[in-house]
C-alpha cells in the first residue's frame, strides 16, 4: 500500500481539484509502483508534493500500463524528481539520460563510444619501461554542443515542445606513444555516466573508447617521459574497476581529464559555469572549447582549430 502522508494527499488534491478522477488514477498508479520502483515513502511523498512530478506521472501513465515496465521506461526521471526541485527538474532528468538495457545492470550505450570494462588494464598497452627514444603526446579533444560558443547543453525538444533529451557535448583525450622504429600506440577515450545521471556523486562512472568520435576543437601537448608516465598512471588510478563516481559538479567528462592534465603542467583553464541555477555549477565541454581557443600556445603545444574525428586505436586492442 502506498503510504502517503496527509500533506502528500493534499498536494495531489490541490493540483487536480477539478479533475478528481485523474488524481485517483495517479494515486492508484503510485500505489502499484511503490514496490516496482523500490522507493521509500519519504521519496514518494516528495514526488506527490511536486507539480512537475505529478504531471510527469500523468504522462507516463498514458504510456505504461505495466508497473514493472516503468522501471525500464523512465526510472531515471523519478530519480531526478526525487533529487531536485521543480526549477531544475527539466534539466536534471534529461541531462545525459539514456536508459541502459536492464536498467542499472550495464553501461549506457553512447554514440561513437565503446565500453571499456577496465581502463587500467587497457592502458597497459603503453610501455613505461622501454621508453628510450620514444615520443609522447596527449590530446584534449572537445565536442561542443554549439561550436564556437560556451553553451553548456542544448535541450532537444519533441514536436510538442517538451524536452525529451539533452546534448551536453563531450570531452575526451587521446594518448600516443611513438617508438624510434615508427611503431605507434594510441588510444582515444573518455569518462561517462554508467547509469542515469543524478546531480551529485550518486552515479556510477564508466570509461569508453572514443574511436571516430567527433570533436570541434582541441589541443595537443608533447610530453616528457616523466610526464607521460605520470599521466598514464593517473588515468590508470582512475581506471580501476569500479571506476570513480560520475559527478556533474566535481568529476565529469571535462573536469576529470583536465585536472589530470593540469597535474603535469598543461595549464588548461578550469572554468566553472552555471548549468541551470546559480548553485548548480561545473566544468563543461562548451566552455572548455572556448577556453582552448584563447589559450596561448607554447612551443610544446599544438592547437587544433578544425573539426575532426578520433582515429582508430593502434597497438591498444581490447
Amino acid at each position: 500500500m502506498f503510504n502517503c502522508n496527509e500533506g502528500g494527499w493534499d498536494a495531489i488534491s490541490d493540483l487536480y481539484d477539478a479533475e478528481g478522477e485523474k488524481a485517483d488514477e495517479i494515486i492508484e498508479k503510485l500505489t502499484e509502483l511503490q514496490t516496482a520502483l523500490n522507493l521509500s515513502d519519504e521519496q514518494l511523498n516528495w514526488v506527490v508534493r511536486n507539480a512537475e512530478a505529478v504531471d510527469l506521472m500523468d504522462e507516463i501513465i498514458q504510456e505504461v500500463d505495466d508497473p514493472t515496465a516503468f522501471v525500464n521506461y523512465a526510472k531515471e526521471r523519478i530519480d531526478a524528481v526525487i533529487e531536485h526541485n521543480g526549477a531544475f527538474l527539466d534539466f536534471a532528468f534529461t541531462f545525459l539520460m539514456v536508459t541502459p538495457p536492464g536498467f542499472g545492470n550495464g553501461p549506457i550505450e553512447y554514440e561513437d563510444a565503446i565500453y571499456i570494462p577496465n581502463l587500467r588494464e587497457r592502458l597497459d598497452c603503453f610501455d613505461d619501461v622501454n621508453t628510450s627514444g620514444c615520443a609522447f603526446k596527449v590530446s584534449l579533444l572537445v565536442d561542443q554542443v554549439e561550436p564556437g560558443k560556451p553553451t553548456p547543453f542544448l535541450a532537444i525538444k519533441d514536436e510538442d515542445g517538451k524536452t525529451k533529451d539533452v546534448d551536453p557535448g563531450h570531452t575526451f583525450v587521446m594518448i600516443e606513444q611513438t617508438f624510434p622504429d615508427g611503431r605507434q600506440v594510441r588510444l582515444a577515450f573518455g569518462f561517462y555516466p554508467a547509469e542515469t545521471l543524478k546531480y551529485g556523486p550518486n552515479v556510477k562512472g564508466a570509461w569508453y573508447e572514443n574511436t571516430y568520435h567527433h570533436y570541434d576543437v582541441g589541443m595537443e601537448w608533447n610530453l616528457t617521459e616523466a610526464n607521460f608516465i605520470t599521466l598514464v598512471n593517473g588515468f590508470k588510478a582512475k581506471g580501476e574497476n569500479p571506476p570513480p563516481r560520475y559527478d556533474l559538479e566535481h568529476e565529469n567528462c571535462t573536469s576529470l581529464p583536465v585536472r589530470l592534465l593540469n597535474q603535469i603542467g598543461c595549464g588548461i583553464p578550469e572554468t566553472i559555469v552555471n548549468y541551470e541555477r546559480d548553485d548548480d555549477k561545473g566544468m563543461c565541454p562548451g566552455r572548455l572549447g572556448e577556453d582552448l581557443r584563447t589559450t596561448p600556445v607554447q612551443p610544446w603545444m599544438n592547437f587544433l582549430p578544425n573539426p575532426g574525428t578520433a582515429p582508430l586505436p593502434r597497438g591498444c586492442a581490447e
